[in-house]
């Protein structure tokens, strides 16, 4: 019952939160908050109970609540959790909330359901329903930007799930199960890379990873404040998570797999920081964050296969994602706090907004501070694990991973100057804002605490780690990290020092220096986008070809009997012409015969033939006619039997 009501105890309550919406906006969020809390407990009591069950099966539906997977299951419901708490304030007086409110119950059921999934078809399964649903938080204010980047979500959505289900078939017929704790590497794992490499499309396709993020740039911004903080926090993870478990259970041992991940890692990472850079739009810079901090995940997933020793990139991994999502939830409500009292989001706009306001201040720092990797908080734990497992390949790895590794460190910077991009007009520059606008409220103010709370909690505590580490790693076989590793000896804490001397460098010399005139940044706009210069031409010329292939297919019979007929197969007479000479010889003979001279009978026949002709040809291609034929084949038939 546990595994059942986890997953579908907040999709059974979509339909009764939608209805009551309709007549009581608070008794609906009420509804929501009580069912994402329960199932936040429902979560957690297999790990607090240290349930032994391997997996429970429901209509062909396995489930688990082991490893990571389990692990995430808690985190995503009290992600959920808390943006259903900041959810009234944000959608206060807006009529649309209902619809909204559906879907976010759906979408959590769809999500517990692919964290708890005890074999890949069930993740499929839930994966699909996850991504169908979050489409329409990206479609809720039914904008014209709002439309156009829920078409290009659905569009990514709708290939990686097929390119995935592909994977599915090619795996299942590979390895003869699907079964997550059944997974095996065969002798030679590149054996499984085609299937493993559809799978990681369609992963990918949630992750964001280049070059699938098209859709996270425009989505976010366009997506409610708590439905952007799960979109970023949480569903990409699912991607990383899929990924991961290949590497983990398939993949780990496969040089090129894991070159594959390394390189889209590293571009993913640059692909986001640098337009960041040139961004205004507070949710925008969020966004292209979110797809930057993707490519540091798959940098670190990329290392698990690597190392001889894992546990470094493994646990570096785990805490990195966990670290992110946490930090995402307080960034992009914060940015929800900015909306509700401001109504704006443009940073030459909110100048000085945040003097004033300590709360608020203290938990963008929290969150921003987690996200560059500063020592003591969550986001420091992850990167350093997963620079530590770089440095180690550097060594004896050879040129790729000196690139990564400056790639790494120059993109931990560029998150550094972005952020203070953020943080520096909003709190030190302008006037302090007068306070007029309507308060964020209490349950507002107390979704951004816990997580805020939590991103230097972990970090200043190594028995958290410890246990976040034997959690998240179960059923892998690797090792959790030793009790005495030196989270801040002063080689790691110079990856990270110059990492923010870069950022610090790069914000005063680009965004100060360059960007920043009279009082303002200016916004600077790619001329290159992937999707209007790559994707919709491809797809374009593909439509076109297939029309036109299709239209080839289909005359291509009738222009082979037409050229038959006029070479090879040509009649010396048509059907026609000799039906209607003899006609003619008929009515010749019989006028003879009466003594008349003008061809007036011959005339009649030919009249004659040419109705009854047309007229049976239009019966006879009559949809009706063939009907009637049908049912009387069928009573014939029948007849027969019956008799026989």
């Amino acid at each position: 019952m546990i595994y059942i009501l986890t997953v579908f105890l907040s999709v059974l309550a979509a339909p009764a939160a939608y209805w009551i919406g309709k007549k009581s906006s608070r008794a609906m969020h009420v509804l929501t908050i009580a069912a994402c809390l329960c199932t936040l407990v429902l979560s957690a009591l297999p790990i607090l109970l240290k349930d032994s069950t391997d997996f429970f099966s429901l209509l062909g539906l396995r489930m688990s609540s082991g490893g990571l997977g389990g692990l995430y299951g808690v985190l995503t419901a009290l992600l959920w959790t808390l943006a259903a708490l900041f959810a009234p304030r944000y959608f206060h007086g807006k009529i649309d909330t209902p619809r909204y409110i559906f879907f976010f119950l759906i979408t959590l059921g769809a999500t517990m359901g692919v964290f708890l999934a005890a074999d890949l078809l069930t993740l499929f399964v839930f994966f699909e329903v996850m991504s169908l649903a979050s489409c329409a938080w990206v479609a809720h204010t039914e904008t014209k930007q709002a439309l156009e980047a829920t078409k290009t979500y659905l569009t990514i959505s709708v290939a990686g799930g097929l390119v995935l289900l592909m994977g599915l078939f090619l795996l299942y017929s590979s390895t003869g199960t699907l079964v997550i704790r059944e997974l095996q590497a065969a002798a030679n794992p590149n054996t499984l890379l085609p299937a493993c490499l559809c799978l990681l499309f369609g992963f990918g396709t949630k992750a964001g990873i280049f070059p699938l993020h098209i859709w996270l740039p425009k989505a976010h911004p366009e997506a409610p404040a708590p439905a952007s903080a799960l979109l970023s926090g949480i569903l990409t993870k699912a991607g990383c998570f899929g990924a991961l478990l290949l590497t983990l259970r398939l993949m780990g041992g496969s040089q090129i797999w894991n070159h594959i991940l390394l390189v889209l890692g590293m571009i993913t990472m640059l692909t986001g920081a640098i337009p960041a850079l040139f961004a205004t739009q507070l949710k925008r810079i969020l966004a292209l964050s979110s797809l930057s901090q993707i490519g540091f995940i798959f940098t670190g997933i990329a290392m698990v296969g690597f190392a001889e020793n894992p546990s470094l990139a493994a646990q570096g991994t785990v805490l990195y994602m966990i670290g992110h999502s946490l930090a995402k939830l307080v960034l992009f409500l914060f940015a929800g706090a900015v909306y509700c009292t401001a109504h704006t989001l443009d940073l030459n706009a909110l100048q000085g907004w945040g003097k004033g306001r300590p709360l608020l201040h203290i938990c963008f720092l929290s969150g921003a501070l987690s996200l560059a990797g500063t020592p003591f908080f969550c986001g420091y734990l992850g990167k350093t694990l997963i620079h530590e497992a770089i440095a180690e390949q550097v060594e004896t790895g050879g040129m790729l991973f000196h690139i990564a590794e400056w790639i790494f460190l120059f993109a931990g910077g560029l998150t550094l100057a972005y952020l203070l991009k953020i943080y520096i007009p909003l709190f030190h520059m302008g006037k302090k804002w007068p306070k007029k606008e309507a308060k964020l409220g209490g349950a507002a103010t107390f979704a951004l605490i816990p997580c805020t709370v939590l991103l230097p909690l972990i970090a200043s505590l190594p028995n958290v780690c410890e246990k976040i580490a034997s959690i998240g790693l179960q059923g892998t076989g690797i090792s959790p990290l030793p009790a005495d590793f030196a989270f801040y000896s002063l080689h790691n804490l110079s990856g990270i020092g110059i990492s923010f001397v870069i950022g610090v460098s790069v914000f005063l010399g680009i965004i100060l220096g360059c960007l920043y005139r009279e009082g303002k940044y200016r916004t600077v706009s790619s001329p290159l986008s992937l999707e209007k210069t790559i994707y919709i031409p491809v797809f374009r010329g593909l439509k076109t070809l297939l029309i036109l292939l299709c239209r080839i297919l289909c005359d291509l019979p009738a222009v082979l009997l037409l050229l038959f007929k006029r070479t090879i197969l040509r009649p010396l007479d048509s059907p026609h012409e000799r039906r209607h000479r003899f006609l003619t010889r008929v009515g010749d003979a019989y006028d003879r015969i009466r003594g008349r001279d003008a061809l007036t009978s011959a005339d009649f026949l030919i009249d004659a033939y040419t109705t009854i002709q047309d007229t049976t040809g239009r019966i006879l291609s009559n949809f009706s006619f063939a009907l009637l034929m049908t049912c009387l084949g069928v009573c014939i038939i029948l007849i027969f039997l019956l008799v026989k």
